[in-house]
């Protein structure tokens, strides 16, 4: 047996012993053996040592072996210890009567050795002394327990969670609660419940990157393992995906993450951000650009469109507003494609194929996923325009006809006060408003889903016009345009009385 540091597979488990100084050459040696084919006993057994009945040479009398550590638990890695009297100059330990897990001549550490266990459980250990001739004096059992040494890793969350968050952790040894931190000092929560990994839920209100510690702490509240790990927080993905339009954020008077903020406590659950007019985009809106405007957004549930206005010049340049948009964590693009288009049929092919070839590229780059989405805004009346609907429809994957009934209205009543009928008077009838553009967008060659957008800039239309609307266009109708620059920011208050987590929605209608 080679002396000093030994690392034996003992059975089913491996013991790494680190012995005191090396003994001299005359110690018996006595082989561990190996383990048999099924990971089972070592092929030596106790029979290679004599019962304490035995013992031969010296004098048995003044010879005495006492374990002085460890007491009847210990955790893993353990050290073993001894007391001797007499001519013992050796201490051998075998585990459970057949397995050497080591030796050691140190006499003054008490001929100490540690051993790493990977089998826990209770274990008899017998330690025994020898003379320098290397024959049996005296020895001693020691019953003892050995504990796993305690571990803790955290389960969940992953580097990215949503609000509420789950914490939960594993845990080994003689951990018996865990404790989770934030940022090293906030308090999230507890649990001593091992059967669901010590779950803790907890609904951050300051969202973004979070340092999350678990501590892990034993009966007497002594902490034994910890483990962290940083995690980007977002709030839940609110529950619609009704739309609200932004022109430029600089009108607003508010930051992306206060105009989050604002959205997110309406209800609203998807904003429409232009990010491009023509061939400009990261050079005209600067701040359209970048991660942080969409992770401003993402952070809070919000999903974050990019949407331009379209030319008749270049549109290969104007598709690498797409890919900019697609870089920058946009979850999908509308294209705004108004009066320069009108009887247009070759341009709009040219401008939309150029989208189309741009989405194409940015999956292949890897920076968007199959699916995104390109949708396609116009006119509520495309017939009235000569608008192409049929070739949109061939590229998008929805449209999204803007009716903008106060924009149509001129007023809502004749001179002398009477309202007037459906047909003169837009507001007052939103939902036939809503089926009559839904209808001409299908007679016009529309097969993809419709999402119509409504029009509230001036103050005219009421908030339960709109929200006959919503009810009227489905789950992905939208409002243009958010208050700021031209339009007053009393429509605020407006928008808080709109119900914009409304829980039905009409039918699409039969068109003749």
């Amino acid at each position: 047996m080679r002396r000093g540091s030994v690392n034996l597979f003992l059975g089913s488990f491996l013991l790494a012993a680190s012995c005191g100084k090396p003994a001299a050459p005359h110690v018996k040696n006595v082989d561990a053996g190996s383990p048999d084919n099924d990971g089972g006993d070592v092929t030596d057994d106790a029979g290679d040592w004599p019962d304490a009945g035995d013992i031969d040479g010296g004098n048995p009398a003044t010879a005495t072996v006492t374990f002085t550590k460890p007491g009847a638990q210990a955790t893993s890695p353990v050290t073993f210890a001894v007391a001797v009297t007499g001519a013992i100059v050796e201490v051998q330990y075998v585990a459970d009567g057949k397995t050497v897990i080591g030796h050691s001549t140190d006499a003054v550490s008490g001929f100490a050795m540690t051993v790493t266990f990977s089998q826990f459980g209770q274990r008899t250990i017998t330690a025994i002394g020898l003379n320098d001739a290397g024959t049996e004096l005296a020895r001693a059992d020691l019953v003892v327990t050995i504990l796993e040494p305690p571990s803790l890793a955290l389960l969940t969350p992953a580097a990215t969670a949503t609000n509420p968050v789950t914490l939960t952790a594993k845990a080994h040894g003689a951990i018996v609660k865990v404790t989770y931190i934030a940022d090293g000092k906030w308090t999230l929560g507890s649990s001593s419940d091992a059967s669901h990994n010590f779950a803790v839920t907890y609904s951050f209100s300051q969202l973004g990157a979070r340092k999350l510690t678990a501590i892990g702490t034993d009966a007497q509240n002594l902490e034994l393992a910890r483990d962290e790990r940083t995690v980007q927080v977002a709030a839940a993905a609110v529950a619609g995906k009704l739309g609200a339009w932004l022109w430029l954020i600089s009108d607003t008077g508010l930051t992306h993450g206060e105009l989050a903020d604002k959205l997110v406590k309406l209800g609203v659950g998807r904003i429409y951000v232009k990010t491009a007019e023509g061939s400009h985009n990261c050079d005209w809106f600067p701040d359209a650009c970048g991660h942080a405007i969409t992770d401003a957004y993402h952070q809070r549930g919000l999903e974050v469109w990019g949407w331009s206005f379209s030319t008749l010049s270049n549109p290969s340049i104007q598709a690498d507003a797409l890919t900019q948009a697609a870089t920058d964590g946009y979850d999908g693009y509308v294209l705004d494609i108004e009066s320069n288009y009108d009887g247009q049929q070759q341009a709009l092919r040219d401008l939309l194929s150029a989208f189309s070839d741009a989405r194409t590229s940015a999956i292949s780059k890897g920076l968007i996923a199959n699916g995104w989405p390109i949708y396609s805004t116009s006119w509520g009346n495309p017939l009235d325009h000569n608008m192409h609907v049929e070739i949109m429809d061939q590229y998008v994957d929805a449209h999204m006809p803007q009716t903008y009934l106060e924009v149509w209205d001129i007023t809502r009543s004749d001179s002398s006060g009477n309202p007037l009928s459906f047909g003169n008077n837009y507001m007052p009838y939103a939902r036939k408003n809503v089926q009559r553009t839904y209808c001409e967008y299908r007679g016009a060659g529309a097969k993809k889903p419709i999402h119509q957008v409504v029009s509230d800039e001036y103050g005219k239309i009421y908030s339960s016009e709109i929200d006959e609307f919503i009810t009227a266009g489905g789950p992905e109708t939208s409002l243009w345009r958010i208050p700021g620059g031209g339009v007053s920011a009393t429509r605020w208050n407006d928008w808080s009385k709109v119900n914009w987590v409304p829980t039905t929605y009409d039918a699409d209608p039969t068109c003749p």
